[in-house]
């Protein structure tokens, strides 16, 4: 896998999101597991990476689905 490009504003602006770094984390998991997205299946990696998530930065499943999807929508409306 190539490494993936990113948008220099638009990483900037997560930096200012109050849980970049759990983002960060998530969205390089995901990239890791799913080849870059093109091997996406969100019945195994959405659990998958929530749950890798809840371990490291000790917090549900749940609240790190929702952080993801929260700074996901702030990202789009930028």
């Amino acid at each position: 896998m190539s490494e993936i490009q990113r948008d220099s504003e638009t990483e900037k602006f997560i930096d200012t999101l109050e849980y970049a770094d759990i983002y960060r984390f998530m969205r390089s998991e995901y990239d890791r597991l799913t080849n870059g997205g093109d091997d996406y299946d969100v019945e195994v990696h959405d659990a998958a990476v929530a749950e890798s998530a809840s371990k490291k930065f000790d917090i549900t499943e749940e609240k790190a689905g929702n952080i993801y999807v929260d700074c996901e929508f702030k990202i789009s409306e930028f």
